[in-house]
């Protein structure tokens, strides 16, 4: 390869990166099978997301000022708040597709979810029983995934 050839393709490879890097923290992410095509049955989160900073969570008081996705359990199923989405309610079975997809920037505490279960206080005894059900699947799909669970305001 030429000088010439090589310095073209130093500079559009370096053009590459530098443009499609912003759009790749807002692109949800699929992970890649053995074959090299694109995978989404295997669900994990983006490995440039960071660890969990309990220093920047810790002192969140109110849930409006909370950043990273937000977890309400109950009998239908488990609500997903975050940014870059809109709120919706899945089953625990569709949690971790719904996790994956999130751009990085809905992860600003890290690897880390809020994690609500106001159903554990309802008198309905079905309520609670589904809401300890949804609750336990979510649990183990977070920790599936390295995602902290923070729960918040109840304890399970």
């Amino acid at each position: 390869m030429g000088l010439y050839k090589w310095c073209a393709a130093a500079f559009l490879g370096a053009t590459a990166v530098a443009v499609t890097a912003p759009i790749a923290a807002q692109t949800p992410y699929v992970p890649i099978n053995r074959r090299g095509s694109p995978n989404p049955e295997l669900r994990t989160l983006r490995p440039e997301i960071k660890a969990a900073d309990p220093a920047q969570y810790k002192a969140v008081l109110d849930t409006k000022d909370w950043q990273n996705p937000y977890l309400t359990v109950g009998p239908e199923g488990v609500e997903v708040r975050a940014r870059g989405m809109e709120s919706r309610t899945v089953p625990p079975t569709a949690l971790a597709g719904v996790l994956a997809s999130l751009p990085i920037t809905a992860w600003p505490y890290g690897r880390v979810a809020a994690v609500s279960a106001p159903s554990l206080l309802s008198k309905s005894d079905d309520d609670k029983s589904a809401t300890t059900d949804h609750l336990k699947a979510a649990t183990e799909v977070l920790s599936s995934l390295n995602i902290e669970s923070y729960h918040w305001p109840t304890k399970p």
